[in-house]
């Protein structure tokens, strides 16, 4: 029996991510992992949500680094499904429509940095104002109506991710996922994600999980099952992803292609991915594999995880 574990404390704080079935992976051991050596990375906990219910499938795992010019405003915004956003540079201003419940499960999902900022504000219209700085994040549940607006002198930055229905059609560098209305003046978005072809599953509850984690020399994942949906963004150097069966999506940034990796017990040996700086992989729900950096430079990424509680 086994349980996915991340060097660097990728998930720290949370104790079980599967029921004792899910668990359990033919020929992967506990002690297999405890005598990996842990990587000396260090792990940042960007933004997360915990989740009762979420879009029934077929779902994607969708991330994006969106960037407002200044007195840019992306208006009328909403995600069929829970949506976390973490800023990285400027200020952001997020106005949540609903009513005073609504307000309060928002207002408790955000999570400060070291910048004190006013708590959100009422407006006459049924709408909550909630401003974010540098290190700041919050969680939109599904289908809340939102505008984010950069009323600073500087271009505000910042991460969005989301587990939401697969789009039927729509434009790959668009926000939400296959919408496709007009991107506003100001707005440039960079899709990080492997795309929205494949399709994944989830289990809920769930706990939904941004981190950035630096530093990662050898083991990142020892060998084990994946219990959800796991989205890595390589930002810098490269990371090597052993599959021993299950399916991995790989999508390389600069070509603008996504792989499609199908593996199953039966092979001799792990098929084996290199992701570059850029670009991505999710490993599905249910593959064995191991993560590790490729080379002997430190890997920067992201990582988007979907476990379930």
């Amino acid at each position: 029996m086994v349980t996915r574990l991340y060097c660097g404390s990728i998930r720290s704080g949370l104790i079980v991510f599967a029921t004792i079935a899910s668990l359990f992976v033919p020929n992967v051991s506990r002690a297999s992992q405890s005598n990996a050596t842990p990587a000396p990375s260090s792990t940042v906990l960007l933004a997360e949500t915990a989740v009762a219910t979420l879009p029934p499938p077929p779902s994607v795992v969708a991330l994006a680094r969106l960037t407002l010019a200044p007195g840019a405003e992306f208006s009328d915004v909403s995600v069929a499904g829970p949506e976390l956003i973490a800023v990285e540079s400027g200020t952001l201003t997020v106005t949540v429509a609903g009513e005073d419940e609504d307000a309060e499960e928002i207002a408790e999902s955000v999570r400060r940095g070291s910048t004190p900022v006013p708590e959100a504000s009422a407006t006459p219209l049924d709408e909550f104002t909630f401003a974010l700085a540098p290190g700041d994040s919050m969680s939109i549940p599904g289908d809340n109506g939102h505008t984010m607006r950069n009323l600073k002198d500087a271009p505000t930055v910042f991460l969005t991710a989301a587990v939401t229905a697969q789009p039927a059609t729509g434009i790959e560098s668009a926000w939400p996922p296959g919408s496709t209305n007009p991107m506003p003046d100001g707005l440039t978005i960079e899709p990080l994600d492997v795309g929205y072809d494949n399709a994944t599953s989830t289990t809920v509850p769930a706990r939904i999980t941004l981190n950035r984690v630096t530093g990662v020399t050898g083991d990142f994942i020892p060998r084990s099952q994946a219990s959800g949906p796991e989205l890595l963004v390589v930002e810098g150097g490269a990371l090597e992803v052993q599959v021993e069966s299950g399916q991995v999506l790989k999508s390389d940034a600069a070509s603008g292609q996504t792989e499609v990796v199908q593996t199953d017990e039966s092979a001799a040996t792990p098929t084996v991915l290199n992701v570059a700086t850029t670009g991505s992989v999710l490993i599905q729900p249910g593959t064995i594999s191991t993560v590790r950096a490729a080379g002997s430079g430190p890997v920067s990424l992201l990582t988007l995880t979907v476990l379930p509680l």
